[in-house]
């Protein structure tokens, strides 16, 4: 875990869109990023459905 204490925001953001990137149905699973570079995210679990409250 060599990472920089500085970039942790960076780092953060990234992962987050990439999470989004991989939840999202109609993009191409892959991304590249400045920290992170993923290809097939197709694997990860989707977002849940939202629940209907009544």
């Amino acid at each position: 875990m060599e990472a920089s204490f500085a970039g942790r925001g960076g780092r953060l953001d990234e992962i987050t869109t990439l999470r989004r990137t991989a939840w999202d149905e109609e993009r191409t699973p892959s991304f590249d990023g400045r920290y992170r570079q993923a290809d097939g995210l197709d694997w990860l679990p989707r977002r849940p459905a939202p629940v209907a409250r009544g």
